[in-house]
């Protein structure tokens, strides 16, 4: 297989891909996943609203993190973490490379 087909096989198949998560999303958003997700959000506040005002006209103890809901999800997993630590190799790469890239211009017209 020459090096050019197999490149054109690559950026087939990244294109495939892109377009199935276009799609995906797509009507996802179509669907309205996205208003079913923020709806059971409002519900959810509804319900721990009519529970805080149980609470106080019952006069039991009430606090604040009885009636939140902990959103700090930690996503963090070993492929997020490899794209972090690959991410930063190619930024500090890039630095370095338009570092020298600009030394190299400016001592050519010094």
């Amino acid at each position: 297989m020459k090096k050019k087909d197999f490149f054109k096989y690559i950026f087939k198949f990244f294109l495939i891909i892109f377009f199935m998560f276009f799609v995906t999303l797509y009507f996802s958003k179509n669907n309205g996943y996205y208003e079913y997700q923020q709806y059971q959000k409002s519900v959810f506040t509804k319900e721990q609203i009519e529970k805080f005002e149980r609470d106080v006209n019952e006069g039991k103890d009430v606090r604040l993190e009885d009636y939140l809901k902990d959103e700090d999800v930690d996503y963090s997993n070993k492929i997020s973490d490899l794209g972090l630590f690959l991410s930063k190799k190619i930024s500090s790469f890039i630095k370095f490379t338009m570092d020298k890239m600009v030394s190299y211009i400016n001592n050519s017209m010094s």
